[in-house]
């Protein structure tokens, strides 16, 4: 018996109340969502206030049970390097490697001097370790234009957690200078700016072929909502022939990525909609860290527009804020806030100022949080909920994959 699958499912289904499962909201959603209408969040009651601190427990332990890993640098010369730490799977006994495009890499020395991992992420320090790994480019059929790296299981070369990174270092797009990536990125370093960019732009290729067996190149026209400075759109963008179109908020960096990519369209859009686009007009829309700092009710007016904009069949990528981020990040706030927030589905932490000075109504951004439960209920008024991958961003974000119907 998987016991903490079991304490989790009890834990949901205690949270959630009685008929607001996905069963009951499958068979509750209307046929057809009326696009003028903007639905009120529905908040089931709770005749039991009490949620038992040892199923709590068991939710954050599930979590810390799972793997992770993170490449602190990379570098390409006669061979290539990759240095960074990886947690292993708590419930997982063999050796594991380190793979680039599915090859193990043929030097790896792993050593356990990183203390500092281990009570940060609340896991035993026995499954912490450090990696350093190397090839020689010629041993690379495809050379080192497209990397694709995973931590995995040694005799069988799979990887072990969801999430894998990227690094495509013949990109010579531009770069933004230091503000305008510290106002996407949350910091100005080149490096993880670059990182992530093609670790999140390869979770959204990888959410395409899990869910429909397809690539970018099978959707014509592709919105970056809340594109920033590119980050995610610059591999893409060197990747795929598709119409790309960019739109923001912020219109200092919408002008500097008109230069950027120019074979790119880009707007600069008001907090609130219309999107300056026809009805049903768009095949893909992805969205990164934009849903995560929106108001609940800011949210349901973008949703009802998305909608308007996408194309019958249309595909929705988002990442959002859930459990991963709560735990990992270590969101303030006690047991309680966690509580209110798995009982409710959504959970407005606080305001956040990263656009200070770029956006008129400097309360508009904020850092929220959404419940799985609380996605199918809500948003599949709009959408039908085809796939969710938790923690696929760097192993904090999650991943919403949505269909218009």
């Amino acid at each position: 018996m998987n016991v903490l699958g079991y304490l989790d499912r009890t834990l949901r289904k205690r949270m959630r109340g009685p008929n607001t499962g996905p069963e009951a909201t499958k068979s509750a959603r209307p046929a057809e969502h009326p696009p003028s209408a903007i639905p009120e969040p529905h908040v089931p009651v709770h005749p039991s206030p009490d949620i038992d601190a040892f199923l709590y427990e068991a939710l954050c332990g599930r979590l810390s049970q799972e793997g992770r890993w993170y490449i602190d640098e990379i570098t390409v010369t006669d061979e290539l390097e990759i240095r960074g730490w990886a947690i292993r799977p708590a419930c997982w006994f063999g050796e594991a490697t380190f793979t680039v495009n599915g090859q193990p890499f043929t030097r790896v020395e792993k050593d356990r001097d990183r203390p500092d991992i281990a009570p940060a992420l609340k896991v035993e320090p026995d499954r912490v370790s450090t990696f350093r790994c190397r090839i020689d480019v010629n041993d690379l059929p495809d050379g080192v234009r497209n990397l694709h790296f995973a931590y995995a299981d040694r005799r069988t070369l799979k990887p072990l957690v969801l999430s894998q990174w990227y690094w495509f270092p013949e990109i010579d797009t531009p770069l933004p200078d230091p503000a305008r990536r510290a106002r996407v990125h949350g910091s100005d370093d080149v490096y993880t700016f670059l990182l992530f960019g093609a670790q999140i732009y390869g979770a959204l290729a990888q959410a395409l072929d899990r869910a429909f067996g397809k690539t970018f190149d099978d959707f014509p026209r592709v919105l970056d909502w809340g594109c920033g400075s590119g980050r995610v759109l610059r591999p893409l963008a060197a990747r795929h022939a598709v119409k790309l179109i960019g739109v923001d908020v912020d219109a200092d960096n919408i002008a500097w990525c008109r230069t950027a990519f120019p074979n790119c369209s880009f707007e600069s859009t008001d907090l609130y909609p219309p999107l300056p686009f026809a009805s049903e007009s768009l095949d893909l829309v992805y969205g990164i860290s934009v849903f995560t700092h929106l108001k609940e009710q800011d949210q349901f007016k973008w949703l009802e527009e998305l909608r308007r904009v996408t194309r019958p069949g249309g595909v929705l990528l988002f990442s959002l804020h859930g459990e991963h981020a709560w735990f990992r990040s270590q969101t303030p706030g006690t047991r309680a806030t966690f509580v209110e927030w798995k009982r409710r589905g959504f959970y407005d932490l606080c305001a956040d100022s990263n656009l200070k000075g770029f956006i008129a109504d400097e309360d508009y951004y904020h850092d929220v949080f959404h419940d799985l439960s609380y996605i199918v209920r809500e948003w599949g008024r709009f959408f039908k909920v085809v796939e969710y991958f938790p923690g696929s961003l760097q192993g904090v974000q999650d991943l919403v994959v949505l269909v218009k119907e």
